[in-house]
């Protein structure tokens, strides 16, 4: 603990042995809202460092004539109305939804600044305080101060906005009469006034006489007009990445309702240089003096890391006339294994786009009766081979039998957590870097293409709709082109213009690769098992059992034979390890190490991970190429690559391949001796 922390927790024990406005312990720790709003309350308090303050003993002590509240009372009872009473009066204008517990502890550090500009012995009420202007530059610095987490000025732009939009409807709820405590109205909270003013852009008038707003509320502070903005170093400070849900239904729904006092979960990077991870210790010459962006998490000491098949299709004939019935009837009544098996001679009807889009057609001639496709969920060697002599007992195999489809999943799990919430902020934390950080190739996942190349893109799912959000929007001029398709001018266009974009959402499951095509990988949240979309149906798992997981599905009988896996036996011998190669790899963003640069990188981070950074950075490379020939009248040499700007990210590749390993060693004594019938 550092030592502002503990002078921090002195002074707030101390002060919350006088009033029931302030309660001590940590705001991460608490476990109801009222608990947090106290606790925060009671920080702030501790932050002017005046142990000779005389707090009221209680709210209603704290409501003054006219219905105005004390300075001491002011974020608990705007605390209620945010937290616990829904925010009563406030109308939301759709876009992002709001994390209340955010929007609270940003008040809280404008508070906090708010009273530095006051004059001494004046407290709130100081005549510099209401003129102060706060900027976010402020508020970075308050935050480090007051929470001890380092923060980035441009993380709170969107933050003040919330705070513009908030705070004018609780003011106005007070006006209105309708909050009250012990029957007395509370009607006015001059210091959120305040802090509502000093975040306000200021109006000016120009010399016509027309009213524009300045931005002295919201802006960082000149730069030095000698150096142009594009050349500024980059400041490498840590920087947080928030993470949300869609809604606070479904935060509530995949944090457990219970557990609504959890803390906002973020990502922590540090920006460092680039250095050699070789025995020569040489640098790539395209990374020389370039910065990257490294989680500050260590993987293997915090997650334990578990390979499985999560889904296998094999391809069977069968000596003897069965049907797809028979087949799974008896395995249900055996085993109780979950199987789907289909006849391949028989045509489909229903029209719905699944996993036997892709099975291939049986010769001419074939029989009806004795070629089938069976999927088996979560099979593993026990209850592989007792399917098998099932079927062979009952129908007998005739020939190999192949796989045609493999679905590895791998998870993570929290290593020991010390409680509920920090297992659910874990897990949280996990899905988001799997968000950001996985890479595979683009070439790849076209390969082979079916349908439109753009529905391989990256793009997430979630809410009630099965409407994909592309993490890249597209034009109707250009919905049938790639990202990946780097050399199309519209592509290049979209990239390098394109709008923020929506957060990676943390209940969403972000898809990589064409549905039902040779190569797909799914990212999730995984809270519930058994999922079936069609029936509305599913198992929520206990919480041990939750994790972030990543999925990569490889179909076809010529992919799994490239990768070792031709025949059932070669479980025995497979590489699970070699078969992640160009799918299942994890990276980390680089940049030159310019501050506007960096800025640009951590909003891509922030909505489209290394995925946005990588196109990004191609994308420049080849618009700079065309203004080289431009300017000169030669065409620069093409560097252009997939993974271009991106490094290995050593930690997370090695953890998960040593789950693949250990997959490989599980299935290693794998064998199904087909039995000959006379």
């Amino acid at each position: 603990m550092t030592k502002r922390a503990l002078v921090d927790d002195w002074f707030t024990n101390r002060l919350s042995g006088r009033t029931k406005l302030f309660e001590t312990g940590r705001i991460y720790d608490a476990s109801t809202n009222n608990a947090f709003i106290l606790r925060l309350n009671a920080l702030v308090a501790a932050s002017a460092r005046n142990d000779k303050l005389r707090p009221p003993g209680d709210l209603a002590a704290a409501i003054l004539a006219g219905g105005k509240l004390n300075e001491h009372a002011e974020l608990v009872v705007f605390g209620r109305w945010l937290l616990i009473d829904n925010m009563p009066g406030f109308q939301s204008k759709g876009g992002r939804k709001i994390d209340p517990h955010l929007v609270i502890k940003t008040v809280a550090v404008a508070v906090a600044e708010l009273r530095t500009f006051s004059d001494p012995g004046e407290g709130i009420s100081g005549t510099a305080a209401s003129s102060a202007r706060i900027t976010k530059n402020d508020l970075a610095r308050w935050w480090t101060k007051l929470y001890h987490e380092p923060a980035q000025p441009m993380q709170f732009d969107a933050r003040l906005r919330s705070m513009r939009s908030i705070l004018p409807a609780y003011l106005d709820h007070l006006k209105s009469g309708k909050m009250e405590h012990t029957g007395v109205s509370i009607k006015k909270s001059p210091q959120l006034e305040k802090v509502l003013a000093a975040i306000t852009p200021s109006i000016a008038k120009t010399k016509t006489g027309v009213a524009i707003p300045t931005t002295s509320a919201i802006a960082s502070p000149p730069t030095p007009t000698s150096e142009p903005k594009a050349s500024l170093p980059a400041i490498l400070s840590p920087f947080e990445i928030e993470l949300d849900y869609s809604s606070t239904d479904r935060k509530a729904g995949y944090r457990n309702a219970s557990n609504g006092s959890i803390a906002a979960s973020n990502l922590r990077y540090q920006p460092k240089h680039v250095t050699s991870s070789s025995s020569t210790g040489s640098i790539r010459k395209d990374l020389e003096g370039r910065i990257v962006l490294k989680p500050e998490m260590s993987i293997r000491d915090t997650f334990e890391v578990r390979a499985l098949i999560d889904r296998m299709v094999i391809l069977i004939n069968t000596r003897n006339i069965t049907t797809k019935t028979q087949i799974k009837n008896v395995i249900d009544r055996e085993v109780g294994a979950i199987t789907f098996v289909h006849d391949l001679t028989i045509r489909r009807t229903d029209g719905k786009p699944d996993w036997r889009d892709q099975l291939p057609a049986p010769q001419a001639g074939k029989k009806t009766g004795q070629h089938f496709a069976i999927m088996i969920q979560d099979p593993d060697s026990e209850n592989l081979v007792t399917i098998l002599d099932i079927i062979d007992r009952e129908h007998g195999i005739d020939g190999e039998i192949v796989p045609f489809l493999l679905e590895l999943s791998i998870d993570f799990y929290p290593r020991d957590p010390r409680s509920p919430e920090e297992a659910i902020l874990l897990r949280e934390q996990m899905v988001g870097l799997l968000q950001r950080h996985h890479w595979a190739s683009h070439d790849l996942l076209l390969s082979n293409d079916v349908g439109t190349p753009a529905y391989a893109d990256a793009r997430q799912i979630y809410g009630k709709s099965s409407k994909p959000r592309y993490l890249f929007s597209r034009n109707d001029d250009d919905r049938t082109n790639s990202d990946a398709r780097i050399s199309s001018d519209t592509v290049r266009g979209r990239i390098l213009n394109a709008k923020p974009g929506n957060d990676l959402y943390l209940d969403a499951t972000v898809y990589k690769g064409i549905r039902f095509s040779p190569f797909l990988i799914s990212i999730q949240n995984k809270i519930a098992d058994r999922r079936n979309h069609d029936r509305k149906t599913l198992t929520p798992l206990p919480l041990e059992e939750c994790r972030a997981r990543i999925e990569v599905t490889l179909t076809g009988r010529e992919q799994l034979k490239e990768r070792g896996f031709s025949t059932i036996d070669d479980l025995a011998e497979l590489s699970f390890r070699k078969m992640r190669i160009s799918l299942l790899q994890f990276k980390l963003g680089t940049l030159a190490p310019q501050q506007h640069l960096l800025n640009e990188a951590i909003r891509q981070m922030t909505t489209r991970g290394i995925y946005g950074m990588e196109l990004k950075e191609r994308a420049h490379h080849q618009d700079e190429r065309k203004q080289v020939r431009l300017t000169t009248g030669k065409m620069p040499r093409n560097k252009d690559r997939e993974s271009l700007g991106l490094v290995d990210w050593q930690e997370m590749n090695t953890v998960v391949g040593h789950a693949l390993d250990e997959l490989g060693r599980y299935w290693h004594d794998f064998s199904w001796a087909k039995r000959l019938k006379d």
